[in-house]
């Protein structure tokens, strides 16, 4: 019974871990510059703005504007228009021989626009996120830019990337970010508690050098 239900909680981590990654490469996709005019391309026969509008036209809370964004704040990710708007869609891919990958891939303006880059530090180098060779369009990453928006979800991976303390369950920051951090970085920075910050690093690695 207890394997059992510790292989269920690992399947949960590991779907919620993939959910946060997903959000978080968006929310950078979203904030640094995109190519073609910082423009997203979108085929024409892509029809996932009318999914939203037709979705966002049926009774919900959002149509009352008292205490709107509490509403928001109470309501589950699942409970949103722009979430059934990207389920809709999500069934529109598989049924439209148009959206079928091979096509979307073959429209060189899409691809163009589905791509962010970031420059750093170092000018001989960038990152680069290549959307394009996903089932997706510049319409739907805008959906998910609202879905994201809409949970406030930058807000929230600021605070755990500063340290704030989101894991309520334990009354603990969550820090997995802080295992990547190189040698040396400055987390006090940013951290909430710059006493903290100073040592977290540190601590991460002394761990690290032991397992070494």
């Amino acid at each position: 019974f207890f394997l059992k239900l510790f292989t269920h909680w690992m399947q949960f981590l590991s779907k919620a871990l993939n959910q946060f990654l997903l959000l978080s490469s968006l929310s950078f996709f979203h904030h640094f510059h995109f190519c073609e005019g910082n423009q997203i391309s979108t085929p024409p026969t892509t029809t996932i703005s009318s999914i939203l509008d037709q979705v966002q036209r049926n009774p919900n809370p959002f149509n009352s504007n008292n205490n709107n964004n509490n509403i928001i704040a109470s309501m589950k990710i699942h409970e949103l228009p722009q979430f059934t708007a990207l389920q809709t869609a999500a069934a529109t891919f598989k049924s439209d021989e148009k959206l079928h990958l091979r096509n979307l891939c073959s429209d060189a303006s899409r691809c163009a626009g589905l791509v962010a880059s970031h420059s750093t530090e170092n000018p001989d180098s960038k990152i680069i996120l290549d959307y394009s060779r996903q089932q997706v369009t510049g319409e739907t990453m805008e959906i998910l830019f609202d879905l994201a928006d809409k949970v406030g979800f930058t807000a929230k991976r600021d605070k755990m990337r500063s340290g704030v303390k989101i894991n309520t369950t334990e009354g603990r920051s969550v820090l997995h970010h802080a295992l990547r951090m190189p040698k040396g970085y400055d987390y006090s920075a940013i951290a909430v508690d710059a006493a903290e910050g100073k040592t977290t690093v540190d601590d991460v690695h002394a761990v690290r050098d032991k397992i070494e």
